[in-house]
């Protein structure tokens, strides 16, 4: 430790390399202040569960409020129903039920968005 009470090599909050990192990547305004200040910032969580369970979507849940998340990519559900598709402070925009496969689509309640279509296996062409 040196003088300054910091340990050397070791970055602190006020390094410009730090703060710049922060800045990048950890937006200041949560998702309803973003949307509501015009500020049009999406942060996107997209990951793949390999099968929807309750313990993956507290996590999943967990996540999404430390990250301020505003839309969430699932792929992997395993799910052939909707019904068991529920994230709380988001609604479901999408999903392709599949036992093997599957993706879900969530979006924050408070953002409005339109659908405008998804494709189901076998209609876009191989290659």
């Amino acid at each position: 430790m040196n003088t300054n009470g910091q340990t050397p090599g070791i970055p602190t909050s006020n390094d410009s390399s730090v703060a710049s990192r922060t800045q990048n990547h950890s937006p200041s305004l949560s998702g309803r202040e973003a949307v509501a200040s015009g500020n049009e910032l999406l942060i996107i969580l997209q990951i793949n569960v390999e099968g929807w369970t309750a313990a993956k979507r507290d996590l999943i849940q967990k996540m999404t409020r430390e990250m301020k998340v505003t839309v969430v990519l699932i792929q992997e559900t395993h799910q052939t129903m909707t019904d068991q598709l529920k994230l709380y402070g988001f609604t479901l925009a999408g999903h392709i039920p599949r036992e093997h496969h599957g993706i879900a689509t969530f979006v924050r309640s408070f953002i409005s968005f339109s659908l405008v279509g998804y494709s189901n296996a076998g209609e876009l062409p191989n290659g």
